[in-house]
């Protein structure tokens, strides 16, 4: 069991910073102790009675196969009574049938239709949300949250890609953070202050660049950075492999790209027609009642890679028929389970060396698998458009614990979407990130408005 001195001074400012204020949003790339930095605030303000309950909404798995076992693994913390909402029914009501023997309860954002009806939220009077881009895009998610959030007396909203795509995104978190008190309750106004338009819609918006000082100063009191610790661990290579398209799927993908047709299938807009392309690439193309194989070449591409025994790998797939054509391919290829009971043995298998091959969905897998145990070479059969869901997955293995350089390798079809178009986006993407910390951190943060709850220094 893990003692209080292994915390390092950065996770002891984290700590202090959630404890001392009530609205926070604390950003650290993956594997740097977010859950227990969170943890161990939640800890401070019980035994200071500033709070009384804390409701934690995260991925599935992360509620599973994390909240649900970190603090059983420090000694400061493991006295914590949580409780994991299910899609039982019967268990989910008896946690609020007893609710008063829980200190936490954590939600997967699928629960939350559940969690918000009736009088449910009101059991709360703190509130983490444990990877903010869940609510970035605004949708079901926040509209849900939104009506509760002036219950919460504490809010923290917890990330390691804030602006993984752009900025816009930021604007449903920091409301969560603050409830709307940052930068107003209307989005509209906000994206007409501090952006402009890029295309004629009016549906992609950048920063503009006169505002970037007075968005950062907006936001620096609420945010506290944990420093990144990537240069202290082997380096993250990320190696793209070109292949030629056979004929068919050539003359597939110039046909859906020029005509919107191709084998029989039509796409019916541009966007369709972008997710067409990228099926070709990948080896088929679905119509609506079947998988039109075209070609193999990843799959073979594979075999080459994958030929040493002795090495292990965890392969990103993105569709259906990729994942099957894995398991017909790899006998011994094992694919991470849908179920969240399952999950925790898969994960204890490859990281003890048991499994050779490990296969993921590249958005379902995403959080809150702690891999890098198991190996150290991650092979994507398709790219991905999300530079958040590129990161996220990588991280899996390229994390603190990781002993080995990590070698993310792209398997791409040349002079086709996936390298003219997908993969210079994710560069331009990557650079955002630390365009966005240059700037945070460069904000003299000053003082609050907000009114200060009276609290002694932090129990330790």
């Amino acid at each position: 069991m893990n003692s209080a001195d292994l915390l390092t001074e950065d996770s002891i400012a984290a700590i202090e910073f959630l404890y001392q204020n009530d609205e926070n949003y604390l950003i650290g790339k993956m594997g740097t102790g977010k859950t227990v930095i969170c943890l161990a605030s939640m800890v401070g303000l019980l035994a200071a009675e500033l709070n009384t309950r804390f409701l934690v909404l995260a991925p599935k798995k992360v509620c599973a196969s994390v909240w649900a076992n970190e603090h059983k693994e420090w000694e400061d913390l493991c006295h914590l009574r949580v409780a994991v909402i299910t899609e039982n029914e019967v268990e989910r009501q008896r946690i609020f049938q007893n609710i008063e023997n829980y200190d936490i309860v954590v939600c997967n954002f699928e629960m939350m239709a559940w969690i918000t009806a009736g009088d449910r939220m009101k059991c709360f009077d703190g509130l983490a949300i444990d990877e903010g881009s869940k609510i970035g895009a605004g949708g079901k998610y926040f509209k849900l949250l939104r009506r509760f959030l002036q219950y919460f007396k504490w809010r923290t909203v917890m990330t390691g890609t804030p602006v993984s795509e752009n900025y816009v995104k930021l604007f449903y978190q920091m409301f969560a953070v603050s409830n709307g008190t940052i930068f107003g309750r209307n989005r509209q106004k906000w994206l007409d202050k501090y952006f402009y338009p890029t295309d004629y819609s009016r549906r992609k918006w950048e920063i503009r660049p006169d505002m970037v000082e007075a968005f950062m100063t907006a936001i620096a009191p609420y945010c506290h950075v944990i420093p990144d610790y990537s240069k202290s661990i082997p380096p993250l290579v990320v190696q793209p492999i070109f292949m030629d398209m056979p004929e068919r799927a050539r003359e597939a993908y110039v046909s859906m790209a020029r005509k919107y047709k191709a084998e029989g299938v039509e796409a019916v807009s541009a966007a369709v027609k972008m997710g067409k392309l990228q099926q070709i690439c990948a080896g088929a193309l679905y119509s609506e009642d079947e998988v039109i194989e075209l070609h193999t070449m990843k799959i073979d591409w594979l075999k080459k890679i994958t030929r040493d025994k002795k090495d292990t790998h965890l392969i990103v797939y993105q569709y259906d028929f990729e994942a099957e054509r894995l398991e017909e391919a790899f006998p011994d290829l094992v694919i991470m389970p849908s179920k969240s009971s399952e999950v925790d043995e898969t994960v204890k298998s490859w990281n003890d060396g048991q499994i050779r091959l490990l296969g993921i969905h590249s958005r379902s897998a995403g959080h809150g698998l702690n891999l890098q145990k198991g190996g150290h070479s991650i092979i994507w059969l398709s790219p991905q458009w999300s530079n958040d869901a590129f990161e996220q997955v990588n991280a899996r293995l390229h994390r603190r614990g990781q002993t080995q350089p990590v070698t993310a390798c792209l398997l791409l079809m040349k002079d086709t979407i996936e390298d003219l178009v997908i993969v210079p986006r994710l560069e331009h993407k990557q650079e955002i990130m630390p365009a966005f910390l240059a700037h945070l951190n460069s904000i003299d943060t000053g003082a609050r408005d907000e009114p200060a709850r009276d609290r002694k220094a932090y129990p330790h």
